[in-house]
């Protein structure tokens, strides 16, 4: 359902090539024999290719800072998240396999048949709207840049509140929300899904004064991306930051045995939001993922690298391109009519030791 994903310069997820690093190590982890050792031999270890899908989103992520991530590197942490759930919510929230471009893209031509030969039949997604509760739904709607659509649902294909969340303000931010909301609503008809009256979420219930658009609800800090949105690569992050809060959410009304209401979509999400140490969580939870599909035959290693040199169609750049950037962090004032800092980013980033 959506791009292809990239191809190494060296090696394939399917025939990986094998390599020696010069890793860190402060005495526990021990040197690495120059020959083949019995671990290599041993037919208890799985075939790497077992963690493809893993290690590639790990890769993605640590690639570069502003490397546009792939749809696997944001679903998979996304999914991570629902599995550390208690097991009763686990088919009451899921994550929609993500959506791509050739749906959801500017000037698809022949939408209704796209769309029609896409997810008629496409189970594992029409699943979840007959037995889950909450879904959410990363959604590529260019190369690199995502929005997250967030449904809940009263019933077995009852949709009773839904909304499609980009945190680009102004006319190009609603225009992606319109188009990518339209193109939901075509496969809800196709599939006779209902959608409840007034169910969509947003503060258009405000009096609209002069100037005024209304975003999608939650509230979320606002992105810049660009005239000509070359920044969008960290729509992805914002993607799994936002579904990561709003599980959070229905993981406390579980613990107090509440049920669900308007806060969930009223309640704004946190004003402060630091790309990089979002990144930095995704690239965990994927070499943790990596480990466990290992089978615990694999551990976490820092490996020394002076500079990159094997994305393709990127030159050759130093490590350091790898380092967070303190510069444009904003905290905003959550849920405001305009969006409103209340610090100055040069007096909030304290210790940069910390901020990363």
């Amino acid at each position: 359902m959506s791009r292809a994903r990239g191809k190494p310069v060296g090696g394939t997820a399917e025939v990986p090539i094998y390599t020696r690093a010069t890793i860190l190590d402060n005495g526990l982890i021990g040197a690495k024999p120059a020959n083949k050792t019995g671990i290599e031999r041993n037919a208890d270890i799985p075939d790497p290719t077992s963690t493809a899908d893993d290690l590639y989103a790990l890769n993605c992520l640590q690639l570069f800072r502003e490397m546009p991530l792939e749809p696997m590197s944001v679903q998979i942490p996304m999914e991570n998240v629902i599995d550390n759930l208690p097991k009763p919510l686990h088919l009451r929230v899921r994550i929609a396999p993500a959506g791509g471009t050739d749906v959801f893209g500017a000037d698809v031509e022949g939408i209704d048949t796209v769309i029609k030969q896409t997810y008629e039949n496409y189970d594992r997604l029409w699943n979840m709207f007959a037995a889950c509760e909450y879904i959410f739904w990363p959604i590529e709607v260019a190369t690199g840049h995502f929005v997250t659509a967030i449904f809940h649902l009263r019933q077995s294909n009852v949709v009773e509140s839904w909304s499609v969340v980009e945190p680009q303000r102004g006319e190009k931010g609603l225009k992606t929300v319109a188009r990518v909301a339209s193109v939901i609503q075509k496969m809800f008809a196709m599939k006779n899904i209902v959608v409840e009256t007034d169910s969509y979420r947003d503060d258009s219930h405000k009096d609209p004064e002069e100037g005024f658009r209304p975003w999608s609800l939650p509230w979320v800090p606002p992105a810049d991306y660009g005239e000509d949105d070359s920044q969008v690569w960290h729509s992805g992050i914002r993607s799994f930051a936002l579904v990561r809060q709003l599980i959070w959410r229905v993981l406390d009304k579980y613990c107090k045995k509440e049920e669900h209401d308007e806060s969930f979509w009223t309640e704004p999400t946190c004003g402060w939001l630091n790309i990089d140490q979002v990144r930095h969580d995704m690239m965990g939870i994927c070499a943790v993922n990596t480990i466990y599909n290992m089978k615990w035959y694999a551990r976490l290693a820092v490996e020394c690298i002076e500079r990159i040199s094997t994305v393709e169609g990127v030159e050759t750049f130093e490590a350091s391109a790898l380092a967070p950037v303190e510069e444009g962090k904003f905290t905003y004032l959550p849920g405001a009519d305009e969006d409103t800092t209340i610090e100055d980013p040069n007096d909030q980033a304290g210790d940069q030791d910390m901020s990363g």
